[in-house]
């Protein structure tokens, strides 16, 4: 595993690497993006990233702390032709997370 990328700051946090495997390397990441990054700048950094190595296998755990099924997450998702696997919630949050 190789690390390629890390990104924190008071919106959230992202952290990406690349999973050496027989086949074809694979990009595994997580996302946190706090409640407060209203412009969500960690989930248009992730975007960015993917931009970047267009064309790459990628699988993104995150927690948005947004709708999964529409506004910019699920946007994120269609642009990079991704699908979100699994959803979970908090026992008190307002929105699923995507896993």
């Amino acid at each position: 595993m190789v690390q390629l990328h890390v990104d924190a700051n008071g919106g959230g946090q992202l952290v990406i690497a690349e999973l050496l495997g027989y086949q074809r390397p694979v990009m595994i990441g997580s996302l946190y993006r706090h409640g407060s990054d209203t412009e969500f700048e960690t989930l248009h950094r992730l975007s960015t990233f993917l931009d970047a190595h267009n064309g790459r296998d990628f699988i993104i755990g995150l927690d948005g702390n947004a709708s999964m099924s529409q506004g910019p997450v699920f946007d994120m998702f269609t642009y990079h032709h991704a699908i979100c696997g699994a959803q979970a919630r908090h026992i008190r949050s307002r929105e699923p997370m995507s896993l």
